[in-house]
């Protein structure tokens, strides 16, 4: 039986091979190990990319995403906006910056936060709009919405890398909304380092030099130390990982759309519910998600048959213990808690080829025959 593993990040090394192991090389000859030149050459080669004035390397995504926080002034009594549907991280900065979650439910046709049920929400100092799966949030009700409140927009673009969307007759990148924008590079992303990584890309010279200083120990000078700060820094090794990824990553994030294309087409005259790209996205695809009433039944049978599947948040924010806290009760967030009953991850990566695309969607097919959907 033919196996379809869920990530394949082996083949993926082994297409790039050569400039990969070029560039580790280069690293440790030159023991760059911390900052130094090829920390700078990925920074300004991703700011290019993003269209921003400047990208500041971090040790993680969620260190990106709490330095960009307290770059933005957000700190103890603020409270901050956050869709229910995300991974933990987008909640951990803001809790680590000292404010307090304020979560929103999401619309069921994409997952994103509701910017109507946000816009509801009173008393917040900040919202992080959280490009799910790889889709761009909402950028003009967002950025209307934080305009007649006030808010600063601290954008989560961990699954967003490469993804695209028409604004007005202009196409825009991922990252390029904000006051400050987030990006994780886990291996699994579509942009991977070989370990952990993030960075921030913002427009503001103010906000940058807080960002570097806070990131690394509050530093000035090698022993001055203007406040105190933390270690989350990017090493030199994922920086150069990155930059030799960068070059292939429009190239792998089109490959992506191929394939939810395929996935889509195939799917929806089973009524198979999937992310709507929207009328202008060019979704990055991180995650191909679809929903089904029988999820845990469906991803057996299609592990039964060589297909690997996953589960992403089965469980919105407000249904974790590590949020009981907040006082949430179950039905506060509906669209939120339906889909995390529902959702199923399908095997999405560029060398993944059409015929196991569709070998997937038969088999989800003959399911559904079998169970009457």
């Amino acid at each position: 039986m033919k196996k379809i593993k869920f990530l394949d990040l082996n083949t993926q090394y082994n297409s790039i091979k050569e400039d990969i192991d070029r560039a580790l090389f280069s690293v440790i000859r030159d023991s760059a190990f911390v900052g130094g030149r090829y920390l700078e050459e990925f920074e300004k080669g991703f700011s290019v990319y993003t269209k921003r004035k400047h990208t500041i390397g971090t040790a993680n995504g969620t260190a990106a995403l709490f330095l960009a926080l307290k770059s933005q002034g957000i700190g103890k009594g603020h409270r901050v906006a956050l869709p229910a549907m995300t991974f933990i991280a987008t909640a951990e900065a803001v809790t680590w910056a000292g404010a307090e979650v304020v979560l929103v439910d999401v619309k069921k046709e994409d997952l994103l936060m509701d910017v109507e049920k946000l816009s509801c929400v009173k008393n917040v100092q900040a919202v992080i709009p959280v490009d799910l799966f790889g889709k761009i949030a909402d950028v003009e009700s967002i950025k209307k919405t934080a305009e007649e409140k006030g808010l600063k927009v601290v954008w989560d673009c961990c699954q967003s890398h490469g993804a695209r969307m028409n604004l007005q007759a202009e196409e825009k990148v991922s990252g390029e909304f904000g006051d400050c924008a987030c990006f994780s590079f886990y291996p699994g992303k579509n942009l991977g380092a070989y370990g952990d990584a993030g960075a921030v890309v913002t427009d503001s010279d103010q906000s940058e030099a807080y960002i570097r200083k806070l990131g690394n120990h509050g530093r000035e000078g090698k022993y001055t130390h203007s406040l105190e700060g933390f270690n989350e820094r990017l090493d030199g090794i994922q920086a150069a990982v990155l930059s030799v990824k960068l070059k292939h990553l429009d190239r792998w994030v089109q490959r992506r759309r191929d394939i939810a294309d395929i996935y889509r087409e195939r799917l929806s005259s089973l009524g198979v519910w999937t992310q709507s790209p929207g009328e202008d996205g060019l979704p990055a695809y991180h995650i191909f998600a679809i929903q089904h009433s029988k999820r845990d039944e469906l991803a057996g049978y299609l592990n039964e048959n060589g297909i690997q599947t996953g589960v992403h948040y089965p469980f919105p924010l407000h249904r974790l213990e590590a949020y009981k806290y907040l006082w949430h009760r179950k039905g506060d967030f509906q669209v939120a808690e339906e889909a995390g009953e529902r959702l199923l991850s399908l095997p999405i990566y560029p060398e993944l080829e059409d015929d196991d695309v569709n070998m997937v969607c038969d088999e989800i097919g003959r399911f559904c025959l079998k169970k009457g959907f």
